[in-house]
């Protein structure tokens, strides 16, 4: 779980690492992290979008994600 507000105005995020044990995005978790643009996930797009994303979190969903699958 990625907590509630741990990255909110954090303006200087331009990518961030996910792998498959990741299930939630908190509530502001991303919010206004205006810089962020990548999501390196370390799983595949079945697992991505098994995680749950709470409200407020623009950033996280807007961002490309890149899939590092083996």
């Amino acid at each position: 779980t990625i907590n509630d507000y741990a990255f909110y105005k954090c303006a200087g995020v331009k990518s961030i690492d996910l792998y498959p044990v990741m299930t939630t995005v908190a509530i502001y978790a991303f919010d206004l992290c205006t810089s962020l643009e990548t999501i390196n996930f370390y799983g595949t797009e079945d697992e991505f979008n098994k995680i749950f994303i709470d409200r407020n979190n623009d950033p996280f969903i807007n961002a490309s994600v890149v899939y590092k699958t083996k």
